[in-house]
């Protein structure tokens, strides 16, 4: 006896002339089921998207299970960058997770951040900048206590003004953390989410490249440092990303690519990059040409030709081999000239005893 197969289903998802709605809504009901079970985001899911669809108004707070404490203090996350018309209102979230092994009591508090006037460092802490966010922000609550392992979940919202600055604007929370209780924990670290705002309009982009510097001599096995700078001229944050090639001076071949990691520059301010070249041929000259692309553009610039040298124990190795074979030369030619002085000289006694003997 044969099985009908589609008798084994729950009535609702036997297939019937006219029930591919039934089936259709069937579907969705299970589908609403599995999202309801589903499991809350992971701390580490939590960090690569975007906190916002899991935040509640006020502070959110949940245990981490499979907490292993390493002394530090998480801010999630460590920057975002929105795009936000003038005018505009728009909630948001910052996730912290302590890491301690002790509970901390931390405190937040709403900065403005500008460009670092060192290209090494990106930006600044400051209480007050020309393009600052800190009056826009609002938090839901500005200390708490935090249980080692736990993660907490803060709302606060942005309020951008109607007379707001267009082009990027910048501002961040900052986060310390203390011990409740000395319980021997180090120096925690005070950290700033940032939070890079751009308002649309009319804006200006573009930049400069400066300060190229590298290397003209390096030796072979030895890493070379390739550094550039990128001012940015414009109104709005820029990306920042490039390559250098290293092409040969004989048949113009490219031996190397070293790239650089992309990186945003605030506006009105600078940023240095630097890349290493560490398989550099034996020995040869080359010249390194930089690409560097950014939100406006690419621009290419030439470092200074680069002459790659064998290691020392190689050029002292070389110089002996050098200096041996001109020795041999030199010892060559000594006895050639010998060999021909004393051919010379019994030539010139052969003759002498031919001269003696009597004539007949």
């Amino acid at each position: 006896m044969k099985t009908n197969i589609m008798s084994t289903l729950p009535t609702a998802w036997r297939f019937k002339r006219g029930a591919s709605v039934s089936l259709a809504y069937s579907l969705l009901v299970c589908i609403v089921a599995l999202l309801a079970v589903a499991p809350e985001a992971s701390a580490a899911e939590r960090a690569k998207g975007d906190l916002a669809p899991l935040c509640k108004p006020g502070v959110t707070r949940t245990p981490h299970a499979d907490f292993q404490a390493n002394d530090k203090l998480l801010v999630l996350p460590p920057s975002e960058e929105l795009t936000l018309q003038a005018g505009e209102h728009v909630a948001r979230c910052l996730g912290i997770n302590n890491r301690t092994s002790g509970a901390m009591h931390v405190t937040l508090r709403v900065v403005d951040i500008e460009p670092s006037r060192r290209a090494e460092s990106v930006l600044e802490v400051v209480d007050s900048y020309k393009y600052g966010t800190s009056s826009w922000i609002q938090l839901a609550q500005t200390t708490l206590d935090i249980a080692p392992g736990e993660d907490v979940l803060i709302s606060y919202t942005i309020d951008v003004p109607i007379g707001a600055s267009v082009g990027s604007n910048y501002g961040g929370i900052e986060v310390r953390g203390k011990p409740t209780r000395q319980q021997g924990l180090g120096v925690v670290p005070s950290i700033v989410s940032q939070v890079l705002v751009t308002v649309p309009g009319e804006k200006v982009t573009g930049g400069r490249v400066i300060g190229v510097r590298g290397p003209t001599v390096l030796k072979h096995g030895s890493s070379g440092v390739f550094r550039f700078e990128y001012r940015n001229e414009g109104s709005v944050t820029d990306h920042v990303s490039g390559d250098v090639k290293f092409r040969s001076s004989l048949g113009g071949r490219v031996v190397a690519t070293s790239r650089y990691q992309e990186g945003r520059v605030l506006r009105n301010g600078a940023r240095a990059f630097t890349t290493t070249w560490s398989d550099a041929p034996w020995i040869g000259r080359f010249t390194p040409t930089l690409t560097v692309r950014t939100d406006s553009g690419t621009k290419q610039v030439e470092f200074k030709s680069v002459w790659v040298v064998p290691p020392t124990l190689y050029v002292l190795l070389l110089i002996a081999l050098i200096v041996l074979a001109i020795a041999a030369w030199q010892w060559s030619r000594w006895r050639d000239r010998r060999w021909l002085a004393e051919a010379d000289a019994a030539d010139e006694a052969g003759y002498a005893d031919y001269d003696d003997v009597p004539s007949a």
